[in-house]
């Protein structure tokens, strides 16, 4: 699935046959995906085998932070090591 954000990038979503993704997979992904330097990005592959470190890890925490108004330990997202888990583990957070 192509996904035009609003700097004119466009981010290449993978990883569903059906390309049915949720609003959370998708935001994300491009969180991900900036954080990252990449622009395509599939949710199922863990995050370390896509480039990220702990530092990264760290920014991608805070974007989700700041964008929820929730606190997500480093350690829950080590653990949810894919966009798609992440995106489990939020929406859950989120009830």
């Amino acid at each position: 699935m192509k996904l035009d954000l609003l700097d004119g990038t466009i981010l290449n979503v993978r990883g569903r046959a059906n390309d049915h993704y949720s609003d959370l997979e998708l935001k994300f992904s491009e969180i991900c995906c900036t954080i990252l330097g990449e622009d395509t990005i599939d949710i199922t592959t863990d995050l370390m085998e896509l480039g990220a470190d702990s530092l990264s890890i760290m920014e991608i925490c805070q974007e989700i932070e700041e964008l929820y108004s929730i606190e997500i330990p480093l350690e829950d997202v080590t653990a949810a090591n894919t966009v798609e888990l992440l995106a489990a583990l939020i929406k859950n957070k989120l009830k």
